[in-house]
């Protein structure tokens, strides 16, 4: 599985497929993933009804599966952004007005601007984003020509840039397919010491061992946004507590049935189970033996 050349016209696109990918295995951001876009369909439902009936692209936003299916590639912001909102409001403008209503007329422009101003919050704060260091807000004439648009463009993102350290955070996106495919070998390994995991897995993929680790440490920063902690495999009582209610939603575990987890009368949880639970903490003990002088085996506290 070799590292793929990602063109710059699509690093967007691979992002974005790459963000949906690590979402797809934490259960937890895509259990919000779901409910965003059930926020977004129901807040924007009448707009988009609206829309549709001029553009019917925009009926594809209607539907769950479809607008799942558009988030895999257009959910993260893109290198150059351009607010729909701007559209939105023309189209309202469109269906306030008389069908017959020149778009050009002042009367129209006049309308379409204060439907902006009337939306500009929302407008603005789609334009910033959330980090506004990353950010700079142009503004394009677009009666001007496209070259001297893009001259005076690059003049002002070279300088824009000229202040800021080389953005190298998207190193790993050619690799997105090797660290997925470590990730889920990882998962389907089960319960096992790491070391063993990462050595049949180094093996499988053909790739060194410590690549095979940086890789996995990778991808458990993109899933969960934290950097991996050692003391985050053993299991709490709020991992237990999860793992039990997805036990209560168990589809196997229906009417009149064993759930498959129970075998001969002994619980053997499913891969997630383990995974939501975590590894229970192991506690060496050692039998006391009369025959063994303890005292003086004790070190000397001043050595």
């Amino acid at each position: 599985m070799a590292k793929k050349r990602i063109p710059p016209d699509k690093q967007t696109e691979a992002l974005s497929r790459a963000t949906w990918e690590f979402e797809q295995r934490n259960p937890a951001a895509k259990e919000k993933l779901k409910e965003e876009g059930r926020v977004f369909r129901e807040t924007h439902k009448e707009t988009i009804y609206d829309i549709a009936k001029i553009d019917e692209r925009f009926e594809k936003y209607l539907s769950e599966e479809s607008h799942n299916e558009i988030r895999k590639t257009e959910q993260i912001r893109p290198a150059a952004y351009a607010d729909r909102g701007l559209f939105e409001a023309r189209m309202k403008t469109w269906l306030k007005l008389e069908d017959s209503q020149q778009t050009e007329s002042k009367e129209f422009i006049s309308a379409w601007k204060n439907e902006i101003l009337k939306n500009a919050q929302n407008i603005l704060k789609v334009l910033i984003g959330e980090n506004l260091e990353d950010t700079l807000l142009v503004s394009v004439d677009l009666s001007r020509s496209k070259e001297a648009i893009m001259a005076e463009i690059d003049s002002i993102i070279a300088k824009k840039k000229a202040s800021r350290e080389d953005n190298s955070r998207l190193k790993w996106l050619p690799l997105t397919e090797q660290l997925l495919q470590v990730w889920d070998l990882y998962s389907a390994a089960g319960r096992q010491p790491v070391k063993t995991t990462f050595r049949q897995i180094a093996k499988k993929v053909g790739r060194p061992l410590s690549t095979v680790r940086d890789q996995w440490l990778i991808v458990y920063e993109k899933i969960f946004d934290e950097q991996y902690k050692p003391e985050e495999k053993y299991s709490t009582e709020e991992k237990r507590a999860s793992a039990d209610e997805l036990c209560a939603k168990c589809p196997h575990a229906t009417a009149g049935k064993t759930p498959k987890c129970y075998r001969s009368g002994d619980f053997i949880p499913c891969a997630e189970y383990l995974r939501l639970a975590g590894k229970e903490r192991t506690i060496k003990s050692v039998e006391f033996d009369e025959n063994i002088d303890y005292e003086s085996k004790k070190k000397d506290p001043s050595e």
